[in-house]
Protein backbone atom coordinates (compact mmCIF):
# COMPACT_ATOMS: atom_id res chain seq x y z
CA UNK A 1 0.00 0.00 0.00
CA UNK A 2 1.06 3.86 -1.21
CA UNK A 3 1.06 6.30 1.83
CA UNK A 4 1.71 9.81 1.36
CA UNK A 5 4.25 11.93 3.65
CA UNK A 6 1.30 12.14 6.51
CA UNK A 7 0.41 8.60 6.45
CA UNK A 8 -2.77 8.62 4.42
CA UNK A 9 -3.01 5.36 1.85
CA UNK A 10 -3.08 6.94 -1.65
CA UNK A 11 -5.57 4.96 -4.42
CA UNK A 12 -2.87 4.00 -7.37
CA UNK A 13 -5.46 5.20 -9.61
CA UNK A 14 -5.03 8.29 -8.70
CA UNK A 15 -1.32 8.33 -9.36
CA UNK A 16 -2.00 7.78 -13.24
CA UNK A 17 -4.69 9.90 -13.74
CA UNK A 18 -4.05 13.75 -14.96
CA UNK A 19 -5.48 15.77 -11.73
CA UNK A 20 -5.41 19.13 -13.25
CA UNK A 21 -6.37 18.40 -16.87
CA UNK A 22 -7.53 21.75 -19.27
CA UNK A 23 -10.78 21.38 -20.38
CA UNK A 24 -12.67 23.38 -23.17
CA UNK A 25 -15.49 24.53 -20.96
CA UNK A 26 -14.86 24.11 -17.34
CA UNK A 27 -12.68 26.39 -14.93
CA UNK A 28 -9.31 25.50 -16.48
CA UNK A 29 -8.94 26.57 -19.76
CA UNK A 30 -6.21 26.40 -21.52
CA UNK A 31 -7.14 29.79 -23.81
CA UNK A 32 -7.81 32.64 -22.10
CA UNK A 33 -7.94 36.66 -22.93
CA UNK A 34 -4.95 39.02 -21.89
CA UNK A 35 -5.27 42.04 -19.78
CA UNK A 36 -2.04 43.95 -21.03
CA UNK A 37 -3.81 45.37 -23.87
CA UNK A 38 -5.66 49.04 -22.63
CA UNK A 39 -4.46 48.53 -18.89
CA UNK A 40 -4.63 52.10 -17.14
CA UNK A 41 -3.10 52.83 -13.98
CA UNK A 42 -6.13 52.35 -11.96
CA UNK A 43 -6.91 49.15 -13.53
CA UNK A 44 -3.25 47.91 -12.69
CA UNK A 45 -4.11 49.21 -9.28
CA UNK A 46 -7.10 47.07 -9.09
CA UNK A 47 -5.67 44.34 -10.37
CA UNK A 48 -2.65 44.39 -7.79
CA UNK A 49 -5.42 44.64 -5.16
CA UNK A 50 -7.16 41.80 -6.49
CA UNK A 51 -3.84 40.10 -6.36
CA UNK A 52 -3.20 40.64 -2.63
CA UNK A 53 -6.89 39.69 -1.75
CA UNK A 54 -6.33 36.28 -3.53
CA UNK A 55 -8.23 36.86 -6.87
CA UNK A 56 -4.32 35.93 -8.30
CA UNK A 57 -5.56 35.10 -12.58
CA UNK A 58 -5.72 38.65 -14.13
CA UNK A 59 -2.63 38.94 -12.16
CA UNK A 60 -0.92 36.04 -13.42
CA UNK A 61 -2.07 36.73 -17.16
CA UNK A 62 -0.44 39.91 -16.64
CA UNK A 63 2.73 38.39 -15.58
CA UNK A 64 2.44 35.89 -18.19
CA UNK A 65 2.41 38.80 -21.06
CA UNK A 66 5.10 41.06 -19.25
CA UNK A 67 7.47 38.56 -20.60
CA UNK A 68 6.13 37.92 -23.42
CA UNK A 69 6.18 41.57 -24.28
CA UNK A 70 8.91 43.39 -22.43
CA UNK A 71 12.39 42.04 -23.91
CA UNK A 72 14.85 43.58 -20.97
CA UNK A 73 12.15 41.79 -18.18
CA UNK A 74 12.24 38.31 -19.99
CA UNK A 75 16.07 38.77 -20.18
CA UNK A 76 16.59 39.33 -16.34
CA UNK A 77 14.56 36.44 -16.05
CA UNK A 78 16.01 34.79 -18.29
CA UNK A 79 19.40 34.87 -16.74
CA UNK A 80 18.15 33.86 -13.41
CA UNK A 81 16.39 30.68 -14.87
CA UNK A 82 20.03 29.79 -16.95
CA UNK A 83 21.91 30.22 -13.42
CA UNK A 84 19.78 27.67 -11.68
CA UNK A 85 19.09 25.08 -14.42
CA UNK A 86 22.89 24.95 -15.37
CA UNK A 87 23.98 23.59 -11.83
CA UNK A 88 24.56 19.97 -12.26
CA UNK A 89 21.76 17.92 -10.10
CA UNK A 90 23.21 15.88 -6.73
CA UNK A 91 21.40 13.49 -4.58
CA UNK A 92 22.38 12.28 -0.94
CA UNK A 93 21.08 9.09 0.60
CA UNK A 94 18.41 10.29 3.79
CA UNK A 95 20.62 7.88 6.31
CA UNK A 96 23.55 5.44 5.43
CA UNK A 97 20.90 2.32 5.50
CA UNK A 98 21.54 0.55 2.66
CA UNK A 99 17.73 0.84 1.39
CA UNK A 100 18.41 4.86 1.29
CA UNK A 101 21.62 4.03 -0.74
CA UNK A 102 19.95 2.38 -3.32
CA UNK A 103 16.82 4.94 -3.97
CA UNK A 104 19.38 7.65 -4.13
CA UNK A 105 21.07 5.52 -6.93
CA UNK A 106 17.66 4.88 -8.19
CA UNK A 107 16.96 8.72 -8.45
CA UNK A 108 20.52 9.61 -9.66
CA UNK A 109 20.03 7.10 -12.67
CA UNK A 110 16.56 8.73 -13.41
CA UNK A 111 18.17 12.50 -12.84
CA UNK A 112 20.96 11.79 -15.23
CA UNK A 113 18.94 9.40 -18.24
CA UNK A 114 15.34 11.48 -17.92
CA UNK A 115 14.93 14.10 -20.86
CA UNK A 116 12.48 15.81 -19.33
CA UNK A 117 14.43 17.06 -15.97
CA UNK A 118 15.60 20.04 -17.57
CA UNK A 119 12.31 21.21 -18.73
CA UNK A 120 11.04 20.24 -15.42
CA UNK A 121 13.51 22.34 -13.54
CA UNK A 122 12.63 25.26 -16.52
CA UNK A 123 8.81 25.27 -15.70
CA UNK A 124 9.53 24.89 -11.94
CA UNK A 125 11.40 28.54 -12.18
CA UNK A 126 8.70 30.45 -13.85
CA UNK A 127 7.69 31.16 -10.52
CA UNK A 128 10.20 33.81 -10.03
CA UNK A 129 8.02 35.96 -12.14
CA UNK A 130 4.86 34.76 -10.55
CA UNK A 131 5.14 33.84 -7.27
CA UNK A 132 4.39 30.07 -7.54
CA UNK A 133 5.01 27.67 -10.20
CA UNK A 134 3.24 23.97 -10.14
CA UNK A 135 4.29 20.79 -12.59
CA UNK A 136 2.29 17.88 -12.57
CA UNK A 137 4.17 14.46 -12.07
CA UNK A 138 3.09 12.01 -15.15
CA UNK A 139 3.44 8.41 -13.17
CA UNK A 140 4.34 5.08 -14.78
CA UNK A 141 4.42 1.55 -13.28
CA UNK A 142 6.41 -1.91 -13.78
CA UNK A 143 6.34 -4.72 -11.85
CA UNK A 144 8.89 -2.91 -9.33
CA UNK A 145 8.54 0.44 -8.78
CA UNK A 146 6.44 3.75 -10.26
CA UNK A 147 8.57 6.36 -11.70
CA UNK A 148 7.85 9.95 -13.30
CA UNK A 149 7.16 9.51 -17.04
CA UNK A 150 6.75 12.67 -17.49
CA UNK A 151 6.59 16.28 -15.94
CA UNK A 152 3.03 18.24 -17.02
CA UNK A 153 3.54 22.23 -16.54
CA UNK A 154 0.46 23.62 -14.74
CA UNK A 155 -1.16 27.04 -15.76
CA UNK A 156 -0.75 28.89 -12.01
CA UNK A 157 -4.27 30.44 -12.71
CA UNK A 158 -5.60 27.39 -12.34
CA UNK A 159 -4.25 27.33 -8.71
CA UNK A 160 -5.12 29.63 -5.91
CA UNK A 161 -4.36 29.74 -1.84
CA UNK A 162 -6.73 28.73 0.76
CA UNK A 163 -8.73 31.71 2.17
CA UNK A 164 -8.07 30.48 5.55
CA UNK A 165 -4.17 31.02 5.93
CA UNK A 166 -3.45 32.36 2.10
CA UNK A 167 -0.43 29.64 2.26
CA UNK A 168 -1.76 26.47 1.42
CA UNK A 169 -1.93 25.80 -2.71
CA UNK A 170 -5.39 24.19 -3.66
CA UNK A 171 -6.74 23.25 -7.82
CA UNK A 172 -9.55 25.28 -8.67
CA UNK A 173 -12.11 22.80 -9.39
CA UNK A 174 -16.41 23.19 -10.26
CA UNK A 175 -16.37 20.74 -7.69
CA UNK A 176 -15.28 23.29 -4.19
CA UNK A 177 -15.76 27.18 -4.65
CA UNK A 178 -12.69 27.34 -2.37
CA UNK A 179 -10.51 24.45 -4.42
CA UNK A 180 -9.61 21.02 -4.06
CA UNK A 181 -6.30 19.98 -2.16
CA UNK A 182 -3.59 18.67 -3.90
CA UNK A 183 -3.19 15.12 -4.41
CA UNK A 184 -0.34 13.47 -2.53
CA UNK A 185 2.61 12.61 -4.79
CA UNK A 186 1.29 14.68 -7.79
CA UNK A 187 2.29 17.70 -7.43
CA UNK A 188 5.57 19.48 -7.42
CA UNK A 189 5.17 23.04 -6.40
CA UNK A 190 7.83 25.92 -5.87
CA UNK A 191 7.33 28.92 -3.96
CA UNK A 192 10.33 31.43 -4.10
CA UNK A 193 11.47 32.76 -1.13
CA UNK A 194 10.68 36.79 -2.81
CA UNK A 195 9.40 38.47 0.45
CA UNK A 196 10.80 39.20 4.05
CA UNK A 197 7.42 39.30 5.04
CA UNK A 198 3.91 37.79 4.97
CA UNK A 199 1.51 40.75 4.18
CA UNK A 200 -1.00 41.76 7.17
CA UNK A 201 -3.73 40.38 5.87
CA UNK A 202 -2.20 36.63 5.49
CA UNK A 203 -2.19 36.88 1.78
CA UNK A 204 -0.32 36.61 -1.05
CA UNK A 205 1.07 39.53 -2.76
CA UNK A 206 2.21 39.07 -6.30
CA UNK A 207 5.64 39.00 -7.16
CA UNK A 208 6.37 42.20 -9.97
Amino acid sequence: MLLDAYGRPVRAAALTREAARPSLTGVRQAWTQGVAAGLTPAQLAGLLQSAADGEMADYLALAEEMEERDPHYASVLGVRKRVVSGVAPTVAAASDSAADHRIAEAVRTHVSEHDAWPDLVEDLLDALGKGFAVVEIDWARDARAWTPRGFLRRDPRWFTYDRETGRTLRLIDEADPDGLALAPFKFIVHEPKLFRSTPPHGGRPPSA
